[in-house]
């Protein structure tokens, strides 16, 4: 297991009205690459609970996350694969009008990062490479 995950998560969890188109959008990008590494479509929704203040909507992840190498066996052009991530998602943002977070998690830990918003296509990707620390 990779010791870190890209993650891309729509932000917020008000998803009702944009799930399936984005599940759709993101299930047909991924299908139709050949990744490096394990690349997944995520949808999970957490249930409400008695711990949830009145009207707060519970947690709901759904966007993809993407296996990144560890220090030291990056292969050439590894990066790539991040970046065709982040403009996808920007024009998946465009088109849906719904913003997205990109972060790391590491996975030994169980900690994660909020990197980068992603609302346009036009990505800082000096900023993205900056945040995964290329």
């Amino acid at each position: 297991m990779a010791i870190h995950t890209l993650y891309a998560y729509v932000d917020g969890y008000d998803l009702e009205e944009v799930q399936t188109q984005i599940l759709q959008a993101l299930t047909t990008f991924v299908a139709g690459r050949k990744w490096s590494r394990k690349t997944t479509v995520v949808n999970e929704r957490e249930l409400p609970n008695s711990n949830d203040a009145p009207g707060d909507l519970p947690r709901w992840d759904l966007g993809l996350t993407h296996e990144l190498p560890d220090r030291g066996n990056e292969v050439s052009g590894w990066f790539d694969e991040v970046e065709i991530i982040a403009v996808s998602l920007g024009i998946l943002s465009k088109n849906s009008g719904r913003q997205f977070v990109i972060g790391m998690a590491d996975n030994g830990t169980g900690v994660t990062t909020d990197l980068l918003l992603v609302a346009t296509p036009d990505v800082d990707m000096v900023k993205l490479r900056k945040a995964v620390g290329v």
